[in-house]
C-alpha cells in the first residue's frame, strides 16, 4: 500500500479543488430572455367624435400578472412560470404605454393625455389586466390568452366622474408552436384586437 505524506495529500486536495473550479467556469449558464409587448398599431383612423380630451389612466393588473414572470397554464388549476423568460417591464406599464399610442392614432378624441398632463380631461379610460398566460392545457392546441376589463368615464354636470360603460374583453390566439417568440406574438395580436374592440365600442356609444 502506498502511503502519502500529509504534504502530498494537501497537494492532491489543491489539485482536485482546482479541477472543480475549472469545471465550474466551463459550465454555460442559460441567460434570461426579456420581452416587451410591441403590437402593430392599426392604421385605422376614426372621425373625431369626442371633442374633449381622453385621460388614459394607469393600467392595473390582478395577480399573478402584476409581476415580471410569464405564466403558463398546464391544467385546469395549475399555472407555472419560467425563470429564464421574463418581461423587461411589467405588463401593466407596457399596456398603459401602448394604449396611449393606440388612442392617439385613432383620433377618436380631440386629444389624449395622461396623469402628468395639466389639461383637464372630459373623458377617462381605466383598464385592468385580468389574464395574460399561455394556455398549454391541450398540447396540440397552444393558445395565447389575454383578457382585460375596460371602464369608460365622463364628467357630469357637477364635474364629477361618472361611469359610462364597463366591459370585459378576452382573446385566445392560436399559436403555431410552443415557443416564447410565438407566445409574445400571440399576446401582441390579442392586445391589438382588444384595443380595436374598445375603440369600436366607444365610437358606437357616441352615436347611440
Amino acid at each position: 500500500m502506498i502511503k502519502l505524506t500529509q504534504k502530498a495529500i494537501d497537494m492532491v486536495v489543491v489539485v482536485l479543488i482546482g479541477l472543480c473550479c475549472a469545471a465550474c467556469l466551463n459550465v454555460k449558464y442559460q441567460a434570461k430572455e426579456q420581452y416587451l409587448l410591441n403590437p402593430i398599431i392599426a392604421e385605422k383612423n376614426y372621425p373625431t367624435v369626442y371633442p374633449g380630451a381622453l385621460l388614459i389612466g394607469k393600467t392595473k393588473s390582478v395577480a399573478p400578472y402584476n409581476n415580471l414572470t410569464l405564466s403558463y397554464r398546464i391544467s385546469q388549476d395549475q399555472y407555472v412560470t419560467d425563470y429564464y423568460h421574463v418581461w423587461m417591464a411589467s405588463p401593466s406599464e407596457q399596456i398603459y404605454q401602448v394604449t396611449q399610442q393606440y388612442f392617439t392614432s385613432t383620433h377618436l378624441f380631440k386629444q389624449v393625455v395622461t396623469d402628468e398632463s395639466l389639461l383637464k380631461a372630459k373623458y377617462a379610460l381605466a383598464m385592468k389586466l385580468l389574464a395574460l398566460y399561455a394556455d398549454y392545457r391541450q398540447s396540440d392546441k397552444p393558445m395565447a390568452v389575454i383578457a382585460m376589463n375596460v371602464q369608460f368615464y365622463g364628467r357630469d354636470d357637477q364635474n364629477q366622474w361618472r361611469l359610462l360603460s364597463t366591459q370585459d374583453f378576452e382573446e385566445s390566439i392560436p399559436l403555431t408552436q410552443k415557443s416564447s417568440t410565438a407566445l409574445i406574438a400571440g399576446w401582441q395580436e390579442g392586445l391589438s384586437s382588444l384595443l380595436e374592440k374598445t375603440a369600436n365600442q366607444l365610437q358606437e356609444m357616441h352615436f347611440k
